[in-house]
């Protein structure tokens, strides 16, 4: 696992530091729109060549992991993850959910494609594809991994298309209903897990802002 310095800006993570190293995973720990243009492109890109599972707290909000010892002869590779489903919430955003998959030791994370192209990965069981293009139909497929690098075979391809997009005499102004029945449960010493219920919205609702003391600590996709 790598904690990738400088917030991924171009000059962390160099090719010749991810050789020698060779991590599985990589966690880039930035602010969503940030002035700084961060993380690089060109970093994630260098990450991703060298094999690595990237993490992003931009896209991904606020994350945890446990690091545990694996036992060195876990060859098995988790079950595919299924019931694969894409759904189009605006013209804009495809919002992905699948069944988990399962494994001998632990499901670590998942790897999501959209036309056979890598294009990213959660560590739940949600996906929000955005900055697509109106009325144009994407394909998807996901894979599970484990601690050990065992990866399944791909889920059921799951196809969805873009709304098309408002025309130019046409604007939406009207905001999606208040989130409900909001609960926060303290799982442990240093984790609070907050759940609500979705909103409803004319067009669709794209994802939600979580602020913790009034300040912005995350987004999702997901309630």
């Amino acid at each position: 696992m790598l904690k990738v310095p400088h917030h991924g800006s171009a000059y962390s993570s160099s090719a010749a530091f991810l050789d020698k190293v060779k991590p599985t995973r990589a966690y880039i720990e930035v602010g969503a729109g940030n002035s700084y243009g961060h993380p690089d492109s060109g970093t994630v890109t260098r990450l991703q060549t060298a094999g690595a599972t990237v993490y992003r707290t931009d896209t991904s909000g606020t994350m945890s992991y446990v690091i545990s010892s694996v036992p060195a002869s876990d060859t098995t590779s988790p079950t595919a993850p299924s019931n694969l489903a894409a759904i189009a919430v605006s013209s804009t955003v495809i919002n992905l959910s699948w069944t988990a998959a399962t494994d001998n030791v632990a499901v670590t994370g998942y790897q999501i494609s959209s036309g056979g192209v890598f294009l990213s990965s959660s560590t739940s069981k949600t996906y929000s594809n955005t900055g697509l293009t109106p009325s144009t139909l994407y394909s998807y497929t996901v894979k599970a991994y484990d601690a050990a690098g065992n990866k399944s075979s791909q889920s059921n391809t799951a196809t969805a298309t873009t709304i098309a997009a408002p025309s130019a005499n046409q604007s939406d102004t009207t905001a999606p209903s208040v989130p409900a029945s909001l609960t926060a449960t303290a799982t442990s010493s240093t984790t609070i897990n907050v759940t609500w219920t979705a909103s409803t919205d004319n067009i669709g609702v794209v994802g939600y802002k979580v602020y913790r003391n009034n300040t912005q600590a995350g987004t999702t996709c997901d309630n």
